[in-house]
């Protein structure tokens, strides 16, 4: 049921985003985005809620707040170690260069974060 739910709404929210690039209406996109990131947001909270259940039910919520919190250090850590390394990777670009390698590497480095 989750399933189909999940479905439906990612394809209200890319029919939206379809037909608002289609008519270049910028509201219509606005609102597709909205309604995929607030599925995504949705569902990922409640999978985040079930965990934190099932850790507590077991008698483990300290150990679940630890997991969390390593993760999400974990993430910011890879993102400010990517962003350094590219900073320095295009320090002499200039400025608008400078600024993109910076977010790229710090997106890249939510992944790595993520995947360790």
């Amino acid at each position: 049921m989750y399933v189909l739910l999940f479905t439906v709404l990612l394809a209200i929210g890319g029919r939206s985003i379809y037909l608002g690039l289609t008519r270049r209406n910028n509201t219509r996109i606005l609102l597709g985005g909205a309604v995929i990131a607030a599925n995504f947001l949705f569902f990922g909270l409640m999978s985040f809620w079930a965990e934190m259940l099932w850790y507590e039910n077991l008698g483990f919520q300290s150990r679940f707040w630890t997991l969390v919190f390593a993760n999400i250090g974990a993430v910011v850590l890879g993102a400010a170690i990517a962003a350094g390394f590219g900073f320095l990777l295009a320090l002499k670009a200039g400025a608008k260069l400078r600024r993109f390698v910076m977010i790229a590497a710090a997106i890249g480095g939510v992944f790595w974060g993520l995947g360790g």
